[in-house]
């Protein structure tokens, strides 16, 4: 009698071999599915410490606001075709004015003067800084301040500073600035400012950015508010010039 052989029959192996398949299958989705994950979470994670990093520059510039004034001539901020530097810091001197302060704010676009700069390593000391949103970006333009005539009517435009991004993607960026309570009008939120003709700089400054997802519309919102300490100069005091050329 013929001794039976012991092995698979073809079926058998379609089947062994199908239902590998099926766990290799499992297996390799849920390991792209991990990998995936991680690579999504890692992109989380930098755009989450970029714009810590940013929220956090922008907190130390604008609460470092300096309460920089500029001597006043006709029709606002002195060109520099009417007089000079020295002659309009010694004016202010002579006659005890302190000036108009600094600070030009809308909706939109933010100008003022601090002593914290975003690039330490360039433009130290005290500076004109303007914030806006070109296109999609938040964008910070920083000069270093060398007296009034650079102030060119009270916008940096002209000044050719630094150009710096701070956050990208964005659908929209707006500012507020908070009033104090006058003897006409209660405290508020607002949506311009100029301490030109207020005379005075607001309580705090709020900044509220949207950023644009990838189907192009509205994404997630982010909000910071940073008090303002500077204030200007009491009128009556002795105005005194200041090596850069201003009145403080």
């Amino acid at each position: 009698m013929e001794k039976r052989q012991e092995g698979f029959t073809l079926l058998e192996l379609v089947v062994s071999l199908t239902l590998l398949s099926l766990v290799v299958g499992i297996v390799f989705a849920g390991f792209r599915s991990g990998l995936d994950a991680w690579k999504r979470s890692d992109v989380v994670t930098v755009e989450a410490q970029r714009l810590r990093a940013v929220t956090d520059l922008v907190k130390k510039q604008v609460g470092s606001i300096f309460p920089l004034t500029v001597v006043e001539g006709p029709g606002g901020y002195t060109p520099e075709s009417l007089v000079s530097e020295e002659e309009r810091a010694l004016a202010a001197f002579a006659s005890q004015e302190t000036g108009l302060p600094y600070l030009r704010g809308t909706s939109s676009t933010m100008d003022f003067a601090t002593v914290a700069p975003l690039k330490w390593n360039k433009n130290a000391g005290l500076l004109l800084a303007s914030y806006r949103q070109e296109d999609d970006a938040w964008v910070a333009v920083e000069k270093p301040y060398y007296g009034s005539s650079f102030l060119k009517e009270g916008r940096l435009e002209a000044l050719q500073g630094d150009r710096i991004v701070l956050l990208r993607d964005l659908a929209s960026l707006k500012f507020a600035y908070y009033r104090r309570p006058t003897e006409t009008e209660p405290a508020g939120w607002v949506e311009e400012w100029d301490a030109s003709v207020s005379r005075s700089f607001p309580c705090a400054i709020a900044m509220e950015f949207q950023f644009r997802t990838k189907e192009g519309g509205p994404g997630k919102t982010g909000h910071l508010v940073v008090a303002v300490h500077a204030q200007p100069v009491p009128q009556g005091r002795m105005a005194q010039r200041n090596i850069f050329g201003g009145i403080f």
